[in-house]
């Protein structure tokens, strides 16, 4: 018996199944003793920007869709998705009164 090993269950449609415990090993990495909460699946409790990227579609929504508008800036969740992907948005800090509302900034991370 190789411990470790994946094998294809046909009676599961198909999925993995670990076989990673050993000759006599009740629980393992694949098998805990107790259920543990999966946080990514209580979005009751969650903060309001982990509801967003659960919702997003890959981290892609709403970005995709505020970045193809007319706008020149992006709502509060897409700058939740923005920050995940390593960029920011920002108001130009050299400007002033009605000239930085309508001026914004995006910084890369690269």
């Amino acid at each position: 018996r190789d411990a470790g090993a994946v094998r294809m269950e046909p009676d599961d449609g198909g999925q993995a199944v670990f076989d990673d415990l050993g000759e006599k090993q009740v629980y393992g990495p694949t098998k805990p003793a107790h259920a543990w909460p999966k946080p990514w699946t209580n979005l009751e409790t969650q903060e309001h920007v982990q509801v967003v990227k659960a919702a997003s579609g890959l981290l892609q929504e709403p970005l995709r869709t505020d970045m193809g508008d007319d706008e020149i800036f992006v709502g509060k969740d897409s700058i939740h998705i923005l920050k995940h992907h390593g960029s920011y948005m920002q108001q130009d800090r050299s400007l002033k009164g009605k000239d930085k509302q309508h001026s914004y900034q995006f910084m890369l991370r690269l």
